[in-house]
């Protein structure tokens, strides 16, 4: 075991897993890996939610 490399650190980046793209009416939706979603709205407002929500 003394031989054996250091474990490898480092953080996997979320991705978008889920997606529903309205923009002709109201704007896009998605969700990502990590269970944080958001929404792009037409008229440039965003929101989101972290996956760490309670």
């Amino acid at each position: 075991t003394e031989n054996n490399p250091p474990t490898l650190n480092y953080n996997v980046s979320p991705f978008i897993s889920k997606w529903v793209d309205y923009s002709n009416k109201y704007g896009f939706a998605f969700q990502l890996s990590d269970q944080s979603f958001g929404v792009m709205f037409n008229d440039s407002s965003r929101m989101s939610m972290s996956a760490n929500r309670t």
